[in-house]
């Protein structure tokens, strides 16, 4: 099978919504007891850093 080469706003796309269903799910484990709110909001700001470093580089893609 052939690799895929995924664009980095492809990526960026995925990462996205990846953040919308954990900003929708995590705030309902903290509730359930199943995660800490400090752990919550540490989960979703290094996944949010994540998204910057993307928003880069798909910038970068962009200006080639």
């Amino acid at each position: 099978m052939a690799e895929q080469r995924w664009t980095e706003e492809e990526k960026l796309a995925c990462l996205r919504r990846e953040l919308k269903q954990r900003e929708y799910v995590y705030p309902r484990r903290v509730e359930a007891g199943k995660m800490s709110r400090p752990k919550m909001e540490e989960e979703l700001s290094c996944l949010r850093a994540i998204i910057a470093d993307y928003e880069n580089r798909a910038q970068s893609e962009r200006l080639l």
